[in-house]
């Protein structure tokens, strides 16, 4: 009877008994939105254990959508009357990106502008650096160099400029790093090193760089080497 207890309580906490959730349900846990995620194999219910976006330098709030849990990020922790009837990534005005979600705002002043693209296959409302699109841009999605720094583009505009104390390289591919004037050898590869700053070695040149604030550093595998970039949290 005590193993049998004992099952019964394992089993409601793998259910997540007490809060179990519905498809497109969510709630903060922390400062970190988790999602509902899929059926317990052996009871069928679902709890809350999908790990969506962190809320960084905003706070996470529970609210109600369309009648179910939800959660959003806010920076001011009340209703925005500027998301009135908005649910979506808006430009406010030329330097204010809105993400609004059930009348809460999650706001951004951008540095340079706030750019809002409708004329691709989906529209898009990011922040770059500068008011106007950067020519080294109209063939570059990714960081690139450009006069001693890595610039990264995205729908023709510069959003993010890393200056290199030394010098900026680039790998096989294009993809500029900042170099501390080292050298070393080894695979071109550059990783992580903690979640704003990373190293490596590119073409005999000792990789160093610091990811701006407000970007964090993030590991892509390409074709079986780690290609880590900074990547802003705005774009």
């Amino acid at each position: 009877m005590i193993r049998l207890a004992l099952l019964a309580v394992a089993l409601a906490i793998a259910a997540g008994c007490g809060d179990q959730c519905k498809d497109n349900e969510a709630r903060c846990n922390g400062n970190t939105i988790t999602e509902c995620g899929p059926p317990n194999d052996i009871t069928g219910t679902r709890g809350f254990n999908e790990q969506g976006p962190d809320c960084g330098d905003s706070t996470c709030k529970d609210v109600a959508l369309d009648g179910r849990r939800w959660a959003v990020c806010t920076t001011s922790g009340v209703l925005d009357p500027r998301c009135d009837g908005i649910e979506a990534v808006v430009c406010f005005d030329a330097h204010t990106k809105l993400d609004c979600a059930a009348g809460y705002s999650d706001e951004t002043d951008c540095v340079g502008s706030c750019v809002s693209d409708d004329t691709g296959s989906y529209p898009v409302v990011f922040c770059s650096v500068d008011t106007a699109p950067d020519p080294i841009c109209d063939t570059a999605d990714a960081p690139v160099c450009e006069a001693g720094a890595v610039v990264t583009c995205f729908d023709h505009y510069v959003v993010d400029v890393i200056p290199c104390a030394t010098a900026c390289i680039t790998n096989a591919a294009n993809v500029g790093y900042c170099t501390d004037g080292g050298s070393c050898s080894g695979p071109d590869q550059a990783t992580c090193a903690g979640s704003a700053a990373l190293a490596g070695c590119m073409n005999g040149s000792s990789v160093a760089m610091t990811c701006n604030p407000g970007a964090d550093c993030e590991n892509y595998d390409v074709l079986g080497s780690t290609q880590a970039q900074c990547v802003p949290r705005d774009y």
